[in-house]
């Protein structure tokens, strides 16, 4: 566990690293190891892994490839924000770097809604259309659903007007995610800086103002609306990205 005192008056480093304390794996007869990040700061020091750079480097593409050079300022530029959040409090770096690759809209699928919120109100209406148990029903409901599956759901009148206009949002959050973060293609192993819909983006890549002026157009929910749930939202994100643990 860490603590950050005033990270505006001391001297941070985030140094990227080639582990070859740990064991190394060979590629095409090429040397290669895991990327750990060296983050200092007064007398502070803590090494963790890297969590945006998951395959093991050779040396040459770790000093040289575009993409992984990419990936460690990004990387960097998410630690960086993470000290300024820690507020002088222990933290547990390694949890909030995980949690950074939390896409937006599972937070939001994962905060947002009360336990089980969204599949009793759709058993409930199903119940009552086919006079089926709940109990029966229960089995056969899931909320891993795309855009349009939500966008569904949503205009079969089925839930509370408060649940309704949360699954308006998070299926608005959806497309805007399947349009602007389209996935890698298969021959890509890993991640890309900016290739997920995750909170960095959103608060730090211009992605919530596009969002907002995205889901102004589409003219779903009211604006008072909308600004309502963003503002919401927000302190969940800041909830997600400051939870002191990790189950990985």
């Amino acid at each position: 566990m860490l603590k950050f005192k005033d990270v505006y008056n001391v001297n941070v480093k985030i140094i990227h690293y080639l582990n070859k304390r740990l064991k190394e794996s060979k590629r095409n007869g090429v040397l290669e190891y895991p990327v750990y990040v060296r983050v200092s700061y007064g007398r502070k020091n803590e090494r963790v892994k890297s969590d945006w750079i998951v395959h093991p480097c050779s040396e040459y593409d770790f000093e040289n490839d575009k993409y992984l050079l990419e990936l460690k300022q990004y990387e960097s530029e998410i630690i960086s924000e993470i000290l300024k959040k820690c507020d002088d409090k222990h933290f547990y770096l390694s949890a909030r770097l995980g949690h950074s690759r939390n896409h937006i809209t599972e937070i939001f699928l994962g905060y947002m809604f009360d336990k089980y919120e969204i599949i009793e109100q759709i058993i409930s209406f199903v119940s009552e259309k086919t006079k089926i148990s709940k109990t029966i029903l229960n089995p056969y409901f899931r909320t891993e659903l795309n855009a349009n599956e939500w966008k569904e759901l949503y205009e079969k009148d089925i839930f509370t007007t408060k649940t309704k206009e949360k699954v308006m949002y998070l299926s608005m959050l959806l497309e805007f995610e399947e349009k602007n973060y389209p996935p890698l293609p298969n021959n890509v192993f890993g991640y890309r800086a900016g290739c997920i819909f995750v909170s960095h983006e959103w608060k730090n890549k211009n992605k919530k103002a596009e969002f907002m002026q995205f889901a102004e157009k589409k003219n779903i929910l009211q604006k008072n609306k909308l600004i309502e749930i963003t503002r919401k939202f927000e302190s969940k994100i800041m909830e997600n990205s400051t939870f002191d643990a990790r189950f990985i």
